[in-house]
């Protein structure tokens, strides 16, 4: 979620176990020492070492810096060492907020990196649960990301915003693109907004059925998701589950919610021709009954919209369209960048 020279692009990789003193004007082996300690989360070492280092002889544990730019509050919270980190809070003073050169929270890596126990450790000694990272993701975001439920509900009762936008969305939007229903399941009953979108083309319902989850398709619709809502293209779930293989069980209960088939996307198109466009007959003969008949289809039955969708003619006629529509969003987004509205023009690329 965050960019590779800052935090982890796996919720499991560890830190870099190589990280060594950078401070100044300390001994760099008790420094060494004190940091590795830190991350194997040998208690009494880093008890050992922190007393010296206090003794005068440089700038406090809480002083010291990394190769990897954390000091040894944050290789604790990384590694998964709540005693560690009690430790170094509460007997040594450092504050519990402080952040790596990147900007990341002890607590906030240890949410990216699924160290719950670290995380609620870090919680009971007054961690900020609505710190943000460099890219504007909170510990929320990274439970989110992880399927951490129990993190999760704990941010929340912390006080963790269940609405808090990101470059990723909402932490709802990442749970149900990351197909964790125990987790959106949370979300939904600390007050998070199934309609919200930030930052993203998809609504929180689309995400879940881009993702493969009929379970969180089925919270969000239960808790209110407007089935017909889609993204700044007007792509709506219903035209997502029929560009997917394998999604019956999707359009039936999309169908059944209220979904409108007879909705064009922003080619003309309607549902019943991009199922029939992937060869999925079975959502074919869902959609055809509820699909208005289209004129340009002279034999109006599944198997002939299967073969006119499929035919050569209709096929020049869709690439024509989206040539077409992608000039007109390169206008588009020319024209956002002119006023300086640079999110509108990224979205228009």
């Amino acid at each position: 979620m965050s960019s590779a020279a800052c935090s982890p692009s796996s919720s499991s990789a560890p830190p870099p176990p190589s990280c060594t003193a950078t401070a100044s004007g300390v001994d760099a082996i008790v420094v060494d020492a004190l940091l590795r300690a830190a991350m194997d989360g040998d208690l009494d070492l880093v008890a050992r070492t922190a007393a010296e280092l206090k003794s005068g002889r440089g700038t406090g544990a809480g002083g010291v810096w990394s190769t990897c730019g954390r000091t040894a509050l944050q290789l604790a919270a990384a590694n998964g060492r709540p005693h560690v980190c009690r430790l170094l809070v509460r007997d040594l003073g450092i504050p519990v907020d402080s952040r790596s050169s990147c900007g990341d929270t002890p607590l906030l890596l240890a949410a990216t990196f699924r160290r719950t126990a670290t995380a609620a450790c870090l919680l009971e000694r007054g961690a900020d649960p609505r710190a943000l990272d460099s890219d504007g993701h909170t510990p929320l975001h990274w439970a989110a990301y992880n399927g951490d439920r129990e993190l999760a509900t704990l941010l929340l009762k912390r006080g963790a915003n269940a609405g808090a936008a990101s470059l990723r969305g909402t932490p709802l939007q990442v749970a149900a693109t990351r197909a964790h229903p125990d987790v959106v399941a949370v979300l939904l009953l600390y007050g998070a907004d199934p309609n919200k979108v930030a930052n993203i083309v998809f609504t929180p319902l689309a995400s879940s059925i881009a993702s493969g989850s009929l379970e969180c398709m089925k919270l969000l619709i239960e808790a209110g998701a407007n089935v017909n809502a889609g993204g700044f293209n007007g792509t709506t779930p219903l035209f997502l589950a029929c560009s997917r293989r394998g999604t019956l069980p999707f359009v039936k209960r999309l169908l059944e919610d209220g979904a409108n088939p007879n909705i064009p996307d922003e080619l003309g198109r309607l549902p019943v021709e991009v199922a029939a466009a992937h060869t999925e007959t079975e959502v074919v003969e869902v959609l055809f009954p509820v699909t208005r008949r289209l004129p340009m289809i002279l034999d109006w039955s599944v198997a002939g919209i299967v073969r006119f969708v499929n035919s050569a003619t209709y096929k020049e006629e869709v690439k024509k369209a989206s040539w077409i529509m992608k000039d007109e969003l390169k206008q588009q987004g020319y024209s956002a960048f002119k006023r300086k509205d640079y999110d509108a023009a990224i979205l228009m690329q």
